[in-house]
């Protein structure tokens, strides 16, 4: 049954869907689910498309921490200089928000980015 269930999750994601929160650099395109009776319940499904605020700021962090060769911990606060150029993740309990760039945040998402081959 896990293998079954681990194959159709495998499917939806090969045809584009997403399942969860939207990763940081992207936002959640809402459809309206494509199997009649669910979309009678209003149910709906997600694809993501990129953050035109969050994506940049993703893009930016790479070549600094790679041609600058600047730690985490100063790329944060170089971020942090502009927040609403650069805005802050926000994690999935708000109250963990610090409201502002760290240097493990900065890490965790140059580490993500590097998995998943998007810088």
């Amino acid at each position: 049954m896990v293998e079954l269930a681990w194959d159709g999750f495998i499917q939806h994601t090969k045809q584009g869907w997403n399942i969860g929160r939207p990763p940081y650099e992207y936002l959640a395109d809402r459809v309206p689910h494509p199997v009649p009776a669910r979309r009678a319940e209003g149910r709906t499904k997600h694809r993501l498309v990129p953050d035109p605020v969050r994506g940049p700021v993703i893009t930016r962090i790479f070549p600094v921490r790679a041609l600058e060769k600047l730690g985490y911990d100063t790329i944060a606060d170089q971020l942090n200089i502009d927040l609403e150029r650069n805005p802050p993740p926000q994690p999935v309990d708000p109250a963990r928000a610090v409201g502002r760039w760290t240097g493990s945040a900065v890490r965790e998402f140059l580490c993500f980015s590097a998995l998943q081959g998007t810088v």
